[in-house]
Formats: structure tokens, C-alpha cells, sequence
């Protein structure tokens, strides 16, 4: 019996030095990948910036506007669906952002407004209008009794 599993290991350790054969492809194409410097840089993870000059989509601009008339009304709950809908139109653009830590500080929900504030903030264009509100609201959110 001791035989038999000393044979199945000399087999299963013979099968791992070998390489299964390529399967064979109808076509054959070579494909020369260039590498640039950037791809031999340490992994430095790039935050998206609003270029300057960047507007924000219309659609998304309306679920704003419609999302401070429903805070108006006292609809929280709306106004936070207008701008999640806002967000997923023009994620790249720190405005939604921003609106939508405003209400979820109002609402007194300190952690999510911290996190969208500064998500806010990563997307804004240093020292735009985006950028000093966010940085207004995360000092707020900061002093805010917890």
C-alpha cells in the first residue's frame, strides 16, 4: 500500500514538470506591447480632477436644483435619491458630491458626510468654489458635537 503512494507522488510530481502544449488557435496574431515609463512607475494611484473650465451635465444640474426644492418641502429622502441620481449621470464632477454631504450633514449623519465631502474634494480643482465649500463643510463636520 506504502508503494502505491510513494508511485502516485512520483507521478503527480512528474506531471508538474511538464507544461501543457498551447492549444491551438485558428488564428495567430503577435501583439508588441511598448512600455513607457509611467508603466515602470511605483503604483501611484491617480485621483480624477475636474478640468478646469468643466461644467456639470444638465441632467445632473436639474437633480440638483430638484433636490434643494425637495429639501425645502421637508423631503429628505427625495432630495437624497435626486442626488444619488445626480452622482451616477456626473460622478467625475465634485458638485453632486458635495450637495449630497450638505443634506446628510443636515440630517446630522456625520460619517457619510465626512466621506462625501471629502470624495467631494478629491474631485474639485484646488481652490475652485467646489473646493473651499467642501473643505468649509469637512471643518463644520468636524466641530460638529458627535
Amino acid at each position: 500500500m506504502q508503494r502505491a503512494w510513494v508511485f502516485v507522488v512520483l507521478v503527480l510530481a512528474g506531471c508538474s514538470l511538464f507544461e501543457p502544449a498551447p492549444f491551438p488557435s485558428s488564428k495567430t496574431t503577435s501583439t508588441t506591447v511598448e512600455r513607457t515609463p509611467r508603466d515602470e512607475a511605483p503604483n501611484v494611484i491617480e485621483q480624477p480632477a475636474v478640468r478646469p473650465g468643466s461644467t456639470l451635465k444638465p441632467a445632473a444640474a436639474a437633480l440638483i436644483e430638484q433636490a434643494r426644492e425637495e429639501s425645502d418641502k421637508g423631503q429628505a429622502a427625495r432630495a437624497g435619491a435626486a442626488l444619488e441620481n445626480a452622482i451616477r449621470i456626473d460622478p467625475e464632477h465634485p458638485a453632486p458630491w458635495l450637495a449630497l454631504a450638505e443634506l446628510r450633514f443636515s440630517e446630522n449623519n456625520l460619517g457619510p458626510a465626512e466621506n462625501l465631502a471629502r470624495r467631494a474634494l478629491n474631485l474639485a480643482t484646488r481652490g475652485s468654489a467646489e473646493a473651499r465649500a467642501a473643505n468649509a463643510l469637512l471643518t463644520r463636520i468636524q466641530s460638529a458635537p458627535r
